[in-house]
């Protein structure tokens, strides 16, 4: 690792990026970052299929929505366009500038630690005000402007969720396994606060996927794994762990929810206006899957490459998955399983552009390691 002046200021400026999270004046430092990378990362390096793919994107993206007439703020205009292929050529970089594993594993410790600790202060403010359980799923609604409050604080857990990998880490310390899980723990008391399913569930695959990967699927392990586990989840349930109000208060959410929570109806709905609209769609409910959503916006122009990127991002994923098991591949694989299935159901975008550029990077990052 060689810190130059231009490596502090790359640094400083991105965890400025994540400190402020939740800051309404956070476009703004995403912008500053987006830019300080055209300058200061080596311009020539890492255009590779998934950059080019996401370039196209950003640039049909926002000359549709320049079309339509649909700009909202200039700020974020600007970051859609530069953001995806700055976040995705930083974490090119930092799989480069950090030549071990360990300084990269950390890196994303306290990447993750900034972007989730401002969710995680206005979590226990609101717990102290109200209880453990808050069945409005907004976390003092009047700090956010707009009304996707409980979709930005599940997009956010699902960067978290993902740590817990460092738990089937063999070469890790007892300590070092402790301090990643705590992310996830940060990640999980909001979702348990805000009663919100789709944390759960992403939990329970990537405590599964993570297991399975680094046992390589052996049978033996796995069944003594799925003992161990069911074992736990009855333990839980009868010892009074997780209180009544917290079951009651999901149970409740149960109650007259069918269909993926309604989203499988939206999702039928602009499935089938890709094929009608193929420039784009008004929409009068977000469709709560990155791609369709992404797809009302830009039409099939900005879908294609980014679907592009998608599949390629995803062929990186496997073959990671496909080399031996390490504390960072075990995270980074885990972290994109997590963050995937939040993209699957949330509008991602509009409802945290940080959050996607984020997945971006982890697009990036494993892309390095699958070399």
């Amino acid at each position: 690792m060689k810190f130059t002046f231009r490596s502090f200021i790359l640094v400083i400026i991105f965890f400025a990026t994540m400190i402020t999270s939740l800051r309404p004046d956070n476009i703004y430092v995403l912008c500053i970052f987006s830019f300080t990378t055209l300058f200061l990362l080596p311009f020539r390096k890492w255009w590779d299929g998934i950059c080019l793919s996401l370039f196209a994107f950003s640039l049909f993206y926002c000359l549709t929505q320049y079309m339509n007439e649909t700009i909202g703020s200039g700020f974020v205009f600007i970051a859609t366009l530069l953001a995806p292929i700055a976040f995705y050529r930083f974490g090119r970089w930092v799989m480069e500038w950090l030549v071990y594993d360990n300084y990269r594993i950390w890196f994303l410790f306290a990447m993750a630690l900034c972007y989730l600790s401002p969710m995680l202060l206005l979590t226990i403010t609101d717990i102290q005000l109200g209880g453990f359980i808050n069945e409005s799923r907004e976390l003092l609604g009047d700090i956010l402007e707009d009304n996707l409050a409980a979709t930005l604080y599940g997009l956010m857990s699902s960067v978290g969720i993902g740590f817990v990998a460092a738990l089937f880490a063999k070469q890790l310390k007892i300590s070092s396994k402790l301090l990643l899980v705590s992310i996830s723990i940060i990640a999980m008391i909001t979702v348990l606060h805000l009663v919100n399913r789709t944390g759960i569930v992403e939990l329970g695959v990537c405590v599964l996927f993570s297991f399975l990967y680094s046992t390589k699927f052996q049978l033996s392990k796995t069944i003594y794994a799925l003992i161990v586990i069911l074992v736990i989840i009855v333990a839980i349930k009868y010892s009074g762990i997780i209180g009544e109000d917290v079951i009651d208060a999901y149970l409740k959410r149960e109650d007259g929810t069918e269909d993926i929570g309604g989203r499988s109806e939206l999702w039928s709905q602009n499935f089938y206006n890709l094929f009608t609209e193929p420039f784009g769609w008004y929409r009068r409910k977000y469709a709560h899957n990155l791609w369709l959503d992404l797809a009302a916006v830009g039409g099939w122009l900005a879908l294609v490459p980014f679907l592009i990127a998608t599949f390629k991002s995803i062929g990186c994923f496997l073959k990671v998955f496909r080399q031996q098991a390490t504390p960072l591949s075990l995270i980074l694989l885990t972290s994109f399983v997590s963050m995937f299935l939040g993209a699957m159901v949330e509008p991602v975008i509009e409802g945290s552009l940080l959050f996607f550029v984020l997945f971006i990077m982890n697009w990036g990052m494993l892309k390095s390691i699958s070399r």
